[in-house]
């Protein structure tokens, strides 16, 4: 069953009357999730709209959004996703907000940031992180808050090919229903991903998840020469997903 569920979903900004996404049909499943792209596609605002953030945006959203486990979006932006001082501080405040007791928190805080690879930052003023450790410590702290599905928007951005290398590996091991990553750097992704889905236009092209096919994808160097790779050269499955539109 998959995680979440988009149905003919719409999407424009507030005074806005371009529509971002269109009629946007897409199941997103367990495992690990590529959403590639060119800029201005529509990467970003789809996952704000299947995690729920894009409320903090308004706007117009029509139709229907299935979430079946808590998510939470790590934007391009990191820092404005921790907003304590020291990492610990991070962790406690994000777990106490999600139901957990004082008590239980500290200790909790201190197994998550072990399984983020933070645990020796723990006492570290975050202004004082590196990017690639600032972007760690926001998914510890996504977790903490209780994400069991964890977006995340280019967060390949800020890192060099062995820094993305090593993010990657930490988050296909990570005890997450699902991570779905919005990227289009594909040349650092080639195994990474079990499923991908093109986007281009605010309209869902294609999505691919024969293990052969993914791996053609994501080896791909991106660019212009990415559309005609999966157009012409594999057979891919095209999503139906143009939907008319709900009005």
């Amino acid at each position: 069953m998959a995680v979440i569920e988009l149905n003919n979903v719409w999407y424009r900004y507030p005074a806005s009357e371009d529509w971002v996404l269109r009629g946007v049909s897409l199941a997103i499943p367990r495992g690990r999730t590529l959403i590639t792209g060119p800029t201005g596609s529509g990467k970003s605002t789809l996952l704000r709209v299947a995690s729920g953030a894009i409320e903090v945006y308004g706007g117009v959203l029509e139709g229907r959004v299935e979430r079946r486990a808590p998510t939470m979006l790590v934007p391009q932006v990191f820092d404005m996703f921790v907003l304590n001082l020291t990492v610990r501080d991070e962790l406690v405040y994000s777990l106490e907000n999600a139901g957990v007791p004082p008590p239980e928190a500290a200790a909790q805080a201190r197994r998550i940031a072990e399984e983020v690879g933070v645990d020796h930052l723990l006492d570290r003023r975050v202004s004082e992180l590196s990017a690639g450790e600032r972007q760690r410590v926001a998914i510890a702290s996504a977790i903490a808050w209780g994400a069991r599905v964890l977006m995340l928007d280019e967060p390949l951005a800020y890192l060099d090919p062995a820094g993305a290398k090593s993010l990657l590996a930490l988050l296909s091991k990570l005890d997450l229903d699902a991570v779905v990553i919005a990227e289009h750097r594909l040349h650092l992704m080639e195994s990474w991903p079990d499923k991908v889905v093109v986007i281009e236009g605010g309209v869902v092209k294609a999505v691919v998840s024969n293990p052969e096919e993914v791996q053609e994808v994501a080896s791909h160097g991106g660019g212009a020469g990415l559309w005609g790779a999966w157009s012409a050269r594999m057979a891919i499955q095209v999503a139906g997903c143009e939907g008319g539109h709900p009005r």
